[in-house]
């Protein structure tokens, strides 16, 4: 008979529902230490005095702290919260930039702002986007047909 699964045994996992860019894309065990390998970038768990740390590490040996979290419960009302910040406050960066992300096995894409990342292997490599190929980089690579214009973040990085 085989030993139970980590699901099996009711242990707790790390299901990244949201960073995006270079998040997590399967789970990981929720557990001091613990490490996952996907596309080609590592990433590893470890416990700081009341926070959890997510690192990731590229082809390169370079790694970066992702995200620290901790284990307070949280009530649909916090999400919300920090939603409507997200989506709403001039000082976050889905207000100031133009952000679209598109992520597979093998390769991670995102526009933000004038450059485009790709991530494949676990390297990276960034190339300049002219702001009037946006539409068009938008439209090739993420399948989405953005307005000629204005977008919220130029109203928003006018403001002083």
């Amino acid at each position: 008979m085989d030993p139970p699964s980590p699901a099996e045994r009711g242990d707790a996992w790390l299901a990244d529902v949201g960073f995006g860019g270079i998040g997590l894309l399967e789970p990981m065990p929720l557990r001091d230490g613990a490490s996952s390998e996907q596309g080609g970038l590592t990433y590893r768990l470890r416990r700081e005095a009341h926070v959890w740390v997510l690192s990731m590490r590229d082809a390169d040996a370079i790694e970066s702290d992702l995200y620290e979290f901790s284990e307070d419960p949280q009530t649909p009302g916090d999400v919300a919260v920090a939603n409507h910040y997200t989506s709403t406050h001039p000082d976050s960066i889905f207000r100031r930039t133009l952000t679209i992300q598109r992520a597979s096995r093998d390769e991670r894409t995102i526009l933000r702002g004038d450059a485009l990342t790709r991530y494949r292997e676990g390297r990276m490599t960034e190339e300049p986007i002219a702001r009037e190929r946006l539409c068009d980089v938008a439209r090739a690579l993420f399948g989405v047909e953005l307005p000629s214009g204005p977008f919220v973040f130029d109203e928003t990085a006018s403001d002083p």
